[in-house]
């Protein structure tokens, strides 16, 4: 396989991982409650504050009650990212198609395709950067509510054995 077959693979596993985690928020379109994550990735609002600010307060599980409505005039860039997810739906089937020889190698696509990776992906480690340590804060009580819910099954169910 040529150095270029082989970084086409590499970006196109990036770019389906990538297209996996915007697929993802979008449920929270469907959802009730939106966690302050999935409305981060969602609105581009990303201090918790400014998302109490617009969106009202939060339960003890950093989750939003919001309307489709609120979420979409949230960010008035819609058309941009439907874009963005469709432009790498095609590079994906791109650099696929270039792996599997139904196209030509072509390192001006594969070059195109690192450099979009790199400044989208630059964008987004910045601006989540910023909050880190209310992200890391909104895991680590999502992990402890988790956990605490499994121990309560748990012991639950050992007290209905024992009976």
């Amino acid at each position: 396989m040529h150095l270029i077959e082989t970084a086409a693979f590499v970006l196109s596993i990036l770019f389906l991982h990538a297209l996996l985690g915007k697929l993802g928020a979008f449920r929270a379109f469907f959802m009730p409650k939106v966690h302050a994550i999935a409305l981060r990735e969602l609105t581009a609002i990303h201090r918790r504050a400014d998302l109490v600010a617009k969106f009202g307060p939060h339960d003890d599980a950093y989750k939003f009650t919001v309307t489709l409505g609120k979420i979409m005039a949230a960010r008035p860039l819609w058309r941009w990212i439907f874009g963005n997810i469709a432009l790498e739906a095609v590079l994906i089937y791109a650099l696929l198609s270039m792996v599997f020889g139904n196209i030509a190698p072509n390192p001006w696509l594969a070059g195109g395709a690192a450099l979009y990776y790199a400044i989208t992906h630059f964008l987004l480690i910045h601006g989540f950067s910023i909050v880190r340590p209310e992200i890391e804060e909104e895991i680590r009580h999502s992990e402890m509510a988790r956990r605490e819910r499994l121990d309560r099954l748990a012991k639950e169910r050992f007290e209905r054995k024992g009976k």
